[in-house]
């Protein structure tokens, strides 16, 4: 195909493929889901599977000492990250909204990444895989604080409708009028 090897094809057809997901991956995120409470679980897993597959794939060279710091640093970064989704129950399920932050952070280091593995420049490509370490690290801080905060998250009591739970509008008592009343001072005294 006009003169490019099959490999070099090959990862800019990975690379399209990847900003059509970065783009729907957004979209989806932006909108409100069922958290069930085995999913944080199988995302570290799925996350940490697809990552390994692709340095096993590509062969890329990796110094592990480098990369289990990033994956430790990405640990405290997602951490962090992970107290910018929103859970909560909607009935008896969990529900889940991630922040503006989130996706923003989220975006931009799945851009960088895919920019820099998909580049065809060998060093660049190397730091792209280092960058995913971090992002694994991420990930897996991420849907680790999901987890931990799923096991803590109550319930509301049977029977209370979820109204109950939303702050209640300031009330409108005659009192309150009649303080504001007298506190209020006319501009000029009369003569």
């Amino acid at each position: 195909m006009f003169g490019l090897p099959l490999e070099r094809v090959v990862a800019l057809g990975a690379g399209a493929f990847g900003f059509i997901m970065l783009f729907l991956s957004i979209r989806k995120m932006r909108q409100e889901m069922y958290v069930p409470r085995w999913a944080p679980l199988i995302l570290i897993g799925v996350t940490i599977f697809t990552v390994m597959l692709y340095v096993w794939l590509t062969a890329a060279p990796i110094n592990w000492l480098i990369a289990a710091a990033l994956i430790a640093i990405g640990l405290v970064i997602g951490a962090g990250q992970g107290q910018m989704t929103r859970l909560y129950f909607r009935g008896p399920l969990i529900f889940g909204k991630r922040t503006t932050g989130y996706l923003l952070f989220w975006g931009i280091a799945y851009f960088a990444s895919l920019l820099l593995t998909q580049s065809g420049i060998a060093a660049a490509h190397a730091l792209g895989v280092l960058g995913m370490m971090l992002a694994l690290g991420v990930a897996v801080g991420d849907n680790l604080n999901i987890l931990f905060r799923q096991g803590r998250l109550r319930p509301p009591p049977v029977g209370v409708p979820e109204a109950a739970f939303s702050p209640a509008p300031p009330l409108d008592l005659p009192e309150a009028k009649l303080s504001n009343v007298a506190r209020q001072r006319p501009t000029t005294l009369p003569k």
